[in-house]
């Protein structure tokens, strides 16, 4: 699955809801270091990153007066879209069960193995379903990423160990 695409390094961030600026410093802090990625966990529903769960669905951000939502956790009103983003955001998933990693196939840019909860044999099978269910999609395989996430801190003295590679 890797396809041989040349080694990129990022850092992984985990965003707090009790020091959301401390995620920017670090995305800037992987930027100053030059390294190519930078990723953020989208766990809401975990304590300390959200703190509540989001409301389901996606509201209609083009509707006129904005966003509504009275919900059980978040309540919006008016609540208007943000400006666009400068350039395409890619979306990696992390799952590591058939049906995350059948909507990897289907839809994603990329998968995030995490390789020290999967056998050998178990992260190739997972690389062949979603390469078969990209193909079924009428994706090419090789367009979608694959990542492992390393254990480590992000500092100005880290310095960069190639990882095992992806299936």
């Amino acid at each position: 699955m890797a396809y041989g695409r040349a080694l990129e390094f990022g850092s992984f961030i985990n965003p707090t809801s009790s020091a959301p600026q401390q995620a920017v410093e670090l995305a800037r802090l992987a930027e100053d270091l030059g390294l190519d990625l930078v990723a953020f966990q989208e766990h809401p529903y975990l304590p300390g990153l959200r703190g509540e769960a989001p409301p389901r669905g996606r509201p209609d951000t083009e509707a006129a007066g904005g966003v509504h939502v009275d919900g059980s956790h978040y309540r919006l009103s008016g609540a208007k879209r943000g400006p666009q983003a400068a350039h395409r955001m890619p979306i990696h998933v992390g799952g590591m069960k058939p049906r995350m990693l059948e909507l990897t196939g289907r839809a994603a840019d990329g998968w995030l193995v995490s390789q020290a909860a999967m056998t050998s044999q178990a992260l190739t099978e997972a690389g062949t379903l979603i390469d078969q269910v990209a193909v079924v999609a009428g994706r090419n395989p090789r367009e979608i990423r694959c990542g492992q996430p390393g254990i480590g801190d992000l500092t100005a003295e880290s310095t960069c160990r190639p990882l095992a590679a992806c299936p």
